[in-house]
C-alpha cells in the first residue's frame, strides 16, 4: 500500500457507533488510511471527544445508532462545533431525508475505502 497518509489534514475522526465491532472496524480502516479515529457509543461521549480536541472537525453518525435523534445530535454537534462536517453512515435510500436533516455527506453500505477517502476530505 502507499506509505504517505491520504488524508494528512482532516484531523481526528469521530465515529459514533454503538455496535463495538463495527466500531472497531471503522476505526481500522480510518486509521489504515492516515487519519487519527475517536470512538463514542452515544452523543455525550462524542461531544466530549470534540470538545476536548479542536482539530476534530469530522464525526462518523451511524444512522441506526442515531435513530429519530440524528437531526437533534446534528445540530448539537454543530453548536459544539461550528462547521463540523457530519456523516452519516449505514443509511440505505433515505439521502434526501437524511440530507434535510443537515447531515454533510452519506456513506451507504457497502462502501469502498476510496468512497470514505472522498467522504473525510470532504
Amino acid at each position: 500500500g502507499r506509505s504517505a497518509p491520504l488524508l494528512p489534514d482532516v484531523g481526528p475522526v469521530v465515529v459514533l457507533q454503538r455496535v463495538c465491532a463495527v466500531r472497531r472496524l471503522l476505526a481500522q480502516r480510518i486509521e489504515r488510511i492516515g487519519a487519527l479515529c475517536f470512538l463514542a457509543d452515544d452523543i455525550r461521549s462524542a461531544l466530549r471527544l470534540i470538545e476536548a480536541d479542536a482539530r476534530a472537525q469530522t464525526v462518523m453518525i451511524d444512522v441506526a445508532t442515531a435513530g429519530k435523534e440524528l437531526g437533534r445530535w446534528v445540530a448539537v454537534l454543530e453548536a459544539a462545533r461550528p462547521g463540523v462536517r457530519t456523516i452519516a453512515t449505514g443509511a440505505s435510500g433515505r439521502a434526501s431525508d437524511l440530507l434535510a436533516l443537515g447531515v454533510d455527506r452519506l456513506l451507504d453500505k457497502p462502501w469502498r475505502i476510496d468512497e470514505l477517502v472522498d467522504a473525510l476530505r470532504g
